[in-house]
């Protein structure tokens, strides 16, 4: 009950729709997120780093601050290639704990959460994929979906992913996702543009 006798309303859970998420980026680690480089258009190798920080909310707003990237490119544990070769399997569960280790043995990260992931889609152009190639994958967004679904990315938690891909022109661009449930019930992706590089004070 509210001061006025009336039910509170719960607040919506975090995959709803009507939840806006803003996120800035610590601009130090520009240079560790991944790009695209020439080697990879031959053995379409992507690369996967995970984000870490932190995030708060304010009504049906979340700001999420990511303060730090590890890179998950060559482990094992984390990542596989696809049956068909090229398209990363990410396995979340490895993520968390990879992430508690590193805590463990860093006491400055102690209060940093998994909040999202970027990975590479080394493509030159959409005539390769059938879409432009900052766009998810029906595999990035199955493995997202599934891990959603099986507990390991709560409603409680906020979680995003970006793909990070050349432009037209050629340039470097990252577009950042997120899972929402849908009208229907489904889980599907979301794009946000509502994030910037920001310089954190030291």
């Amino acid at each position: 009950m509210n001061e006025f006798g009336r039910e509170k309303s719960e607040p919506e859970d975090l995959i709803s729709e009507n939840v806006e998420y803003e996120m800035e980026i610590d601009i130090s680690n520009v240079d560790a997120f991944p790009r695209v480089e020439e080697a990879d258009f031959a053995n379409s190798r992507e690369k996967f780093v995970t984000m870490i920080g932190s995030w708060r909310r304010e009504g049906n707003t979340v700001f999420i601050q990511a303060d730090g990237v590890l890179d998950c490119s060559d482990d094992p544990k984390i990542v596989s290639q696809s049956p068909g070769g090229g398209e990363l399997i990410v396995d979340y569960a490895q993520i968390e704990r990879f992430l508690d280790e590193v805590k463990s043995m860093n006491i400055k990260m102690s209060g940093m959460e998994t909040i999202g992931d970027v990975h590479t889609h080394p493509y030159r152009s959409a005539s390769e994929l059938g879409r432009d190639p900052w766009l998810p994958s029906t595999t990035d967004i199955e493995e997202v979906i599934k891990a959603c679904e099986s507990g390991w990315l709560l409603k409680d938690r906020p979680y995003v992913f970006g793909i990070s891909a050349l432009s037209k022109e050629g340039k470097q661009t990252m577009a950042f996702y997120r899972i929402i449930r849908g009208k229907d019930g489904k889980l599907m992706p979301k794009a946000f543009n509502n994030w910037a590089w920001s310089k954190k004070d030291r």
